[in-house]
């Protein structure tokens, strides 16, 4: 799972430079192959973590 922020998400305290561009398109296309949840805000990528978290540890397949 890789959760990615929403094309559409506010980007108003964000700062990238050319290079930061640079480097989450080469991630974006990188997990492009898994399965992706985007995020509009810190408060909806944390429900996000925790609910996706909670899902795998209740699904029982973990390595450790």
């Amino acid at each position: 799972m890789s959760f990615v922020i929403d094309p559409d998400a506010t980007k108003k305290y964000f700062e990238e430079s050319s290079k930061q561009r640079r480097i989450y398109k080469k991630f974006k296309k990188k997990v492009e192959k898994l399965p992706i949840k985007t995020w509009k805000n810190k408060d909806d990528l944390a429900l996000k973590v925790i609910t996706t978290l909670h899902a795998k540890i209740s699904e029982g397949k973990r390595n450790g």
